[in-house]
C-alpha cells in the first residue's frame, strides 16, 4: 500500500502515541530523514522508498517493541521481560531459546521450593530415593515398602539452595538474552 509522505508519518506518529511527545518526535524526524536521504541517494520516488519502510504500523510496532524491551531490561522486571521475550519467540528463534530455558529454569526454582516446603509437612513423602528398584526426587506417592530415602532433612537447605541457583540463572539468562535481542532490534531499526 502505498502512502503520501504526510499520511505515512501521520499513521506512524498515531501509532507510537504511547510514547512520550519527544521521543516519538524523534522517530518521525529520524524516519522523515531516512526518506529524504534515501530519495536523494538512489533517485527513487517516495512512494518506492516508503514501501520498501513497510507499513507505518508494522514499522511502530518494531519500535513500540523495542521500547518494551528496553525498559523491562533496564528495570530488571522479571515478569515483563519474560512477557517481552515470549512475545518475540513467534518471530526470533534466540527469543524462543531464551524463553524457554527460562521459563523451565523458573519452573525448576518453584518445583526445588514445593520440595524443600513439603519435606516438614509431609516426610515420608518428599525426598530422594535412590536404590535397585526406586529412582526418584520429588513429592512423591505409592513408594514401594522399604524404599530408602537419602538425603532425610537435608533435602530442605538443598531445595532451597537449588530453587535460589535455578531463579537467579533465569534471571540472569532472561537479562542476557534482553540485551541481546536489544541489540539485534537496535541493528534492524538502524538498517531503516
Amino acid at each position: 500500500m502505498s502512502y503520501p509522505l504526510a499520511d505515512y508519518l501521520a499513521a506512524l506518529e498515531r501509532a507510537l502515541r504511547s510514547l512520550p511527545a519527544e521521543e516519538r518526535t524523534s522517530i518521525i524526524t529520524e524516519i522523515r530523514s531516512h526518506i529524504e536521504d534515501s530519495t536523494a541517494a538512489t533517485g527513487k520516488p517516495i512512494g518506492d522508498v516508503l514501501d520498501n519502510l513497510g507499513d507505518p504500523l508494522e514499522l511502530a510496532r518494531a519500535y513500540l517493541d523495542q521500547r518494551k524491551l528496553e525498559d523491562a531490561v533496564v528495570h530488571s522486571a522479571h515478569g515483563t521481560l519474560l512477557v517481552a521475550i515470549l512475545e518475540r519467540a513467534t518471530r526470533n528463534v534466540a527469543a524462543f531459546a531464551f524463553a524457554l530455558i527460562s521459563a523451565l529454569l523458573y519452573l525448576c526454582s518453584i518445583v526445588f521450593m514445593a520440595i524443600a516446603v513439603f519435606k516438614p509437612i509431609i516426610p515420608g513423602n518428599v525426598g530422594l530415593w535412590w536404590d535397585s528398584h526406586v529412582h526418584a526426587f520429588g513429592i512423591i506417592y505409592g513408594l514401594p515398602d522399604g524404599a530408602h530415602e537419602l538425603l532425610g532433612y537435608w533435602v530442605v537447605p538443598v531445595g532451597v539452595i537449588a530453587a535460589i541457583l535455578c531463579y537467579s540463572f533465569a534471571s540472569k539468562l532472561m537479562r542476557v538474552g534482553g540485551r541481546q535481542l536489544l541489540k539485534t532490534s537496535a541493528r534492524q531499526l538502524k538498517q531503516i
